[in-house]
């Protein structure tokens, strides 16, 4: 069972405001370098944009299928 003091301590940092530095130090954000970290490596590259753009609008209205 949990004194009054811990549960006064778990609802303070429940209902806390977290700044920016606390997010990046909790979740370890990947820093962004170059537009080729957006690159999926697993699509060919002689495949035109528009067939991405249509293999991502197939992928998404089966949402059982994962699109990788």
């Amino acid at each position: 069972m949990i004194d009054d003091a811990a549960l006064m301590r778990l609802n303070a940092q429940f209902w806390r405001a977290p700044t920016v530095a606390d997010l990046i130090a909790e979740q370890s954000p990947r820093v962004i370098q170059s537009l080729d970290d957006f690159a999926a490596p697993w699509w060919p590259d002689e495949e035109s944009a528009e067939a991405f753009d249509a293999f991502l609008i197939e992928s998404r209205a089966e949402p059982d299928t994962p699109c990788w």
